[in-house]
């Protein structure tokens, strides 16, 4: 694959660490930092000799540098290609532009599919971007109790001003203070790290306005607030089939299995899925008598494979999709879907009681024939706790 960034001129990293059967493997939920990436093939390339050997390479290292001019936006992103039996797929195709104006020290994610990216910026040197500061808040985080703001200036130098920011409880709106720092001097392109000495908080549920009410004129009004991320749970706590499934009368069992997904994102279609398509059973099928009554719930309560605990942005939504289906011979019948979309003014769907639904039941026509029931669905239950 390739791993770029361009302003004026554009600088790019080639890899290929791909030889079918073996090679670089990815796994999913699994996190892999690029440089382990690219050490380990020049490993693979260094410890084989001879005319036979795989053609591996990559960069000694995982970062490039780029130079931009006051007007130039910054892009970066990548491209991986999965190789299986000498057919080539791509697997991850995306990119991320920041505005002329806009670029500051971060980290930045890009997802596309179940691949997700993420790109550290550092600005070596401040863009002289016109005779006004530009302050925006890279980060929060905490040291040893204390809230650490982190703001960088994107343009003119700031020089001995008062910076005032506010602290806002996202939940509840609620305004916890507004603080002040005196003399504060953040040079063009460098960093300042505002530390609250006297409020001891966790970078939880917060957003942070600096220069609230716009006392310093600056170049950008529009980047001055930060909201940090949100930390959810979801588990997925049962299943079950309440009507009889889509066999004759003459064969009372079922087989039946389930897909459960979860993820993030500004919409369904750009989401990021923390977990896709989890199989219930993990292999397999769920074979039961249609005739038992009460039919079974299968719980899913405890396992650590139905749950999910992850940061996502506080401006997102949480969706969930399950997915029924019931194996007969060598099809497999849809018993219909559960979507659910849970966005940041229903707190993402946090609440202490599981939430219980059927699914569409647009299941196959042809079950009408045995069934007395025109539903042939399944039910769900989940529960969604929000950590921070």
């Amino acid at each position: 694959g390739l791993f770029w960034a361009q302003g004026s001129e554009g600088e790019s990293l080639r890899f290929e660490g791909d030889d079918y059967p073996d090679g670089f493997t990815f796994s999913s939920h699994s996190i892999y930092s690029i440089q382990f990436m690219f050490d380990t093939i020049q490993s693979w390339a260094y410890s084989c000799l001879g005319s036979s050997c795989p053609s591996y390479r990559a960069p000694d290292h995982n970062t490039v540098t780029v130079e931009l001019g006051p007007d130039d936006d910054l892009t970066f992103g990548g491209v991986i290609y999965d190789q299986d039996r000498r057919m080539y797929q791509e697997v991850f195709h995306d990119s991320h532009t920041l505005p002329a104006g806009e670029v500051a020290p971060g980290r930045y994610t890009i997802r596309d599919g179940q691949f997700e990216l993420t790109v550290l910026i550092d600005v070596l040197v401040g863009p002289e971007a016109g005779d006004k500061p530009d302050l925006t808040i890279t980060d929060v985080t905490e040291i040893e109790g204390q809230l650490r703001i982190h703001v960088f200036n994107n343009a003119a130098p700031l020089e001995n001003r008062d910076v005032e920011v506010n602290l806002v409880r996202i939940s509840t709106n609620e305004i916890i203070d507004t603080l002040t720092w005196g003399n504060v001097t953040i040079p063009s392109g460098g960093q300042r790290h505002l530390q609250i000495s006297e409020l001891a908080m966790e970078p939880y549920d917060l957003r942070v306005i600096i220069d609230p009410a716009n006392k310093i004129e600056e170049m950008n009004e529009g980047n001055n607030i930060f909201e940090t991320p949100v930390m959810m749970r979801v588990e997925f706590t049962g299943l079950r089939v309440p009507n009889w499934p889509c066999e004759s009368w003459c064969n009372r069992y079922a087989e039946v299995w389930f897909l459960l997904s979860v993820g993030y994102g500004p919409s369904q279609d750009e989401s990021y899925w923390v977990g896709h398509r989890v199989r219930h059973p993990e292999s397999g099928i769920i074979r039961w008598d249609g005739i038992q009554l009460p039919h079974p719930t299968y719980s899913l309560e405890g396992q650590e494979r139905y749950t999910f605990e992850f940061e996502m942005p506080a401006d997102e939504n949480l969706y969930l999709i399950l997915s029924g289906y019931e194996q007969d011979g060598n099809s497999n019948d849809s018993m219909g879907h559960i979507v659910v979309e849970y966005g940041p003014s229903a707190n993402y769907g946090a609440r202490p009681e599981d939430y219980h639904a059927r699914s569409s039941g647009l299941g196959t026509t042809e079950c009408d024939v045995w069934m007395s029931s025109s539903y042939f669905g399944f039910e769900a239950w989940w529960r969604i706790t929000r950590v921070h």
